[in-house]
């Protein structure tokens, strides 16, 4: 699924109409999402327009040292950098880190990285930026940088009350659409599972 959700900012709230699938009549859907709350700008515009910006335009897939990337000032210095172009409150940088993550064979490797502390509906958790490498006719190899967010999002009862959060697992391709792929892992399996996910071609 791609494009905005009714988690994600500009979703056009018409487009649920009046008793869509699944839904109880009568149901205030806009007093619903409304209840949620905004994503902050500087959070959203980090995690999902300047990061996978760098990614997919600034990168070269082939070449990048994702080993030295992950530990450089780079993601310190563009949540600065975002900081100082938003319009509302400039958030601090408590929380955020990066690490080198890879998988045993060393086929795909990536860069965790941890956002700071989320408060709001889709702000990302966690990103993961992957390089998947294979193999063509057996000499030649080919190299893709993947952009993985895991987002905050609500779990619904069937009365569509909140009754909880769940992590979201959405991807950002070079086209500039979101993909929403539904439920993802806990927090702290994120990157072995974005390793997977991408190794898997999923």
């Amino acid at each position: 699924m791609s494009g905005s959700g009714p988690d994600e900012p500009g979703f056009p709230l018409e487009a649920l109409g009046d008793e869509g699938p699944g839904l109880n009549p009568g149901l205030d859907i806009e007093a619903l999402l409304g209840g949620m709350g905004e994503p902050r700008e500087h959070h959203y515009v980090f995690a999902h327009v300047a990061l996978p910006s760098v990614v997919h335009r600034g990168m070269n897939a082939s070449s990048v040292d994702l080993r030295e990337l992950a530990s450089s000032d780079m993601f310190r210095d563009l949540w600065a950098k975002v900081g100082e172009n938003v319009d509302s409150q400039r958030l601090s940088e408590a929380g955020l880190r990066a690490e080198y993550i890879a998988t045993d064979d060393g086929s795909v490797e990536g860069i965790l990285i941890t956002m700071p502390e989320v408060t709001q509906i889709s702000e990302a958790i966690a990103a993961a930026i992957v390089r998947v490498t294979r193999k063509r006719m057996f000499v030649f190899k080919r190299c893709e940088l993947r952009y993985l967010t895991l987002e905050l999002g609500m779990d619904f009862d069937d009365q569509m009350q909140v009754s909880g959060s769940r992590t979201v697992l959405c991807e950002w391709t070079a086209d500039g659409a979101h993909h929403n792929m539904g439920t993802g892992p806990v927090v702290g399996e994120f990157g072995d599972f974005a390793l997977a996910q991408c190794g898997a071609g999923g």
